[in-house]
């Protein structure tokens, strides 16, 4: 007979699921970009380095790496928004310090 382990994750599963959704996405947006409904400004967000952090964000999250993950999808977001709006951040000043701030505050409350 076999035992089954409750808390055992299968960390396929999602990883399947959110590169399948990836793909069907880039297929959709390759099919608007076919017939003219995305314009040039629109596309050059969609193929930003700010959209890649929220991937590899989600990706992250997607396979429960939840500190990692939530820290690059927020940078992503906070990239994009700034982008759109036209807003310059400085990073080496106010971003860089607070995250290594909220990562070591993160790091010590965490539960194992």
């Amino acid at each position: 007979m076999e035992i089954i382990e409750k808390n055992k994750f299968d960390i396929t599963r999602p990883r399947n699921i959110f590169i399948g959704v990836m793909l069907i996405i880039a297929g959709v947006v390759w099919l608007l970009i076919n017939f003219d409904y995305i314009n040039e400004q629109l596309l050059n967000i969609i193929t930003s380095w700010s959209v890649l952090l929220i991937l590899i964000g989600a990706y992250l999250i997607a396979l429960r790496k939840w500190l990692w993950g939530s820290v690059i999808f927020l940078h992503g977001v906070m990239f994009l928004i700034a982008e759109i709006m036209q807003i310059h951040i400085p990073y080496g000043k106010i971003i860089a310090p607070a995250t290594i701030i909220l990562l070591g505050l993160a790091l010590i409350v965490r539960r194992k």
